[in-house]
C-alpha cells in the first residue's frame, strides 16, 4: 500500500474501535489491530488521528499495590522457573538447574556468573569460555535476552555489586586482532575476487593521500563535512547533523596519518564470519561514520528497544544509510543500501563508487572482472570462475560477489558447468 491507502485504513480501524466500543483505540491497542504496521501510532499522530491515553486503575506508589506486585512476580518466578523483573527488583526461583546436572542457587548462580564474567572481560574469549552469555541465560532461566538485561542492569545498579572490568587491552592487541581476522577472512576470497580487494585498497590510499597534500579540500565536501558531523544519541537515537567542528579541526583531521577514509565492512569483522570481506560486503566510509556513529545505532539498537521512538529511530538510521549509499548489518537488522555493489562483468566498483558519488569525490577505477567468456559450439557462454572458485550460488539475496558465508570452495560446480558448456 502507499501512505495515502495506510493512512485511510488506519482510519477505517480506528472508526470502527470508537463505534464499538465508544473511544479511540490506544496506541497498544492499535499495533495489535494492525499488526503489519511498524508504527502505525506515528501514522496517526502524523494524520492528526487522535488516539486514547491508557491509564493503570491503581496507584503503582502504594505500598500495598507495590507490596502485591512483588509478591505477584515472585510466584511467578517460581512457578515458571524463571527470572522476573518488577521495577527496579529481580525475583528469581528458589533453585535452578545447570546443563550438567547440578541444581544450584538460582539467584547467587545468576550474580557469581555476572561478577566472573565482568571481571574477565564480557567479550574477551576467556569470558566467553568460562561464564554464560545473556543468550545462554536467558535459555536457563526461561526467559528472553531482554529481560536478562534488564536484570542484568539492576544487578550492576546495586551497591552490593563490586565486580569492575579489567584493565583495557594495548591497542597493538587490537590492531592486530582485526588483522588476523581479515586475513582469515581472504582465505575464502578466490584470486580474482582478492586481486580487487587489493585494487580497492590502492585506491583507497591514493583518496586519502589526496587530502594529506591538499589536492582535496575536505571543506569543499558538503555532504563529506556533514558526514564527520553527524552524531546519535545512544538514550534517545536522535540523529544529529549540526556542525560541531570548525574548519580548521576538520582539515587538521583529514591530514591525520590514518586517512579520512577506511574501508567499513557490513558484516563487523567482530563476527569472523567467512563473508566478511566479500566485495558485497566492503563499503568506503568517512572514520566517523565508521568508528562513532556505527557504535551509537549498535547501542542503541541492543539497549533501548523499550523506547516508543525505537521504529521510528531505525527507520531514520536506515534512511540516511540510504542517502549515502551505506550498508551496516547491526544485530540481525541490515540498514541502507543493499543492490549492487560489484559488476561482475565491467569490474567496477558499483557500490564504492555510488558512495564516492554522495560525498561528490572521484570514483575508483574498474577492477577485475569475475565474469569471463567461454566459447562453446552454437556460440558463447558467461562462466563467473571467481563466483565457482569462492563456492557456488549466493544465498543472500542480490549478491553477485561471492558465497554465502558457510559455503567453501567448490570445483565441481565449475567442473559441472564446463561439461554443461561443451555438450551445449
Amino acid at each position: 500500500m502507499n501512505e495515502q491507502e495506510k493512512v485511510e485504513l488506519l482510519q477505517l480501524v480506528v472508526n470502527k474501535y470508537i463505534e464499538k466500543e465508544s473511544k479511540p483505540p490506544s496506541a497498544t491497542e492499535l499495533k495489535a489491530l494492525l499488526p503489519f504496521y511498524s508504527n502505525p501510532s506515528k501514522i496517526a499522530k502524523d494524520n492528526n488521528i487522535e488516539l486514547s491515553v491508557r491509564t493503570a486503575s491503581y496507584d503503582r506508589s502504594d505500598p500495598s499495590v507495590v507490596k502485591q506486585l512483588q509478591e505477584t512476580a515472585q510466584l511467578k518466578a517460581i512457578e515458571n522457573n524463571t527470572i522476573v523483573v518488577s521495577k527496579d527488583k529481580n525475583f528469581f526461583p528458589e533453585n535452578i538447574k545447570l546443563k550438567n546436572g547440578l541444581t544450584v542457587n538460582a539467584e547467587q548462580f545468576f550474580i557469581n556468573n555476572l561478577t566472573e564474567r565482568t571481571e574477565l572481560g564480557p567479550n574477551r574469549p576467556e569470558a566467553k569460555k568460562l561464564t554464560l552469555s545473556n543468550k545462554q541465560l536467558a535459555e536457563l532461566f526461561n526467559t528472553n535476552e531482554r529481560n536478562v538485561k534488564r536484570v542484568v542492569a539492576n544487578i550492576k545498579n546495586s551497591n552490593d555489586f563490586k565486580a569492575d572490568y579489567p584493565e583495557p587491552r594495548k591497542q597493538a592487541f587490537y590492531i592486530k586482532q582485526a588483522a588476523d581476522r581479515i586475513k582469515k577472512a581472504r582465505k575464502y576470497l578466490s584470486a580474482d575476487m582478492l586481486a580487487n580487494v587489493k585494487l580497492q585498497e590502492q585506491q583507497l590510499k591514493k583518496l586519502n593521500s589526496m587530502f594529506k597534500d591538499g589536492t582535496l579540500v575536505i571543506t569543499d565536501y558538503p555532504k563529506l563535512v556533514k558526514a564527520l558531523n553527524t552524531t546519535m544519541d545512544k538514550e534517545t537515537g536522535i540523529l544529529d547533523h549540526s556542525i560541531k567542528k570548525t574548519k580548521k579541526e576538520m582539515i587538521e583531521r583529514s591530514k591525520d596519518n590514518s586517512g579520512i577514509f577506511d574501508i567499513s565492512h557490513t558484516i563487523g569483522k567482530t563476527t569472523e564470519q567467512q563473508n566478511i570481506e566479500f566485495l558485497r560486503n566492503r563499503n568506503v566510509s568517512d572514520y566517523k561514520t565508521n568508528q562513532a556513529l556505527y557504535k551509537s545505532i549498535e547501542s542503541y539498537v541492543k539497549n533501548k528497544i523499550d523506547d516508543p521512538e525505537y521504529d521510528l529511530r531505525l527507520e531514520e538510521f536506515d534512511t540516511y544509510m540510504k542517502e549515502m549509499g551505506q550498508a551496516v548489518k547491526i544485530g540481525n537488522r541490515f540498514f541502507g543500501y543493499r543492490e549492487e555493489m560489484f559488476n561482475s562483468e565491467t569490474g567496477e566498483f558499483t557500490g564504492i563508487n555510488r558512495q564516492l558519488e554522495y560525498y561528490g569525490l572521484p570514483k575508483f577505477e574498474n577492477g577485475v572482472p569475475l565474469k569471463k567468456v567461454k566459447k562453446a559450439d552454437g556460440g558463447s557462454m558467461n562462466i563467473d570462475l571467481g563466483f565457482f572458485a569462492g563456492g557456488g550460488i549466493a544465498k543472500e539475496a542480490g549478491d553477485s560477489s561471492g558465497p554465502p558465508p558457510e559455503s567453501g570452495p567448490n570445483p565441481q560446480g565449475l567442473l559441472s558447468l564446463m561439461k554443461r558448456a561443451r555438450n551445449y
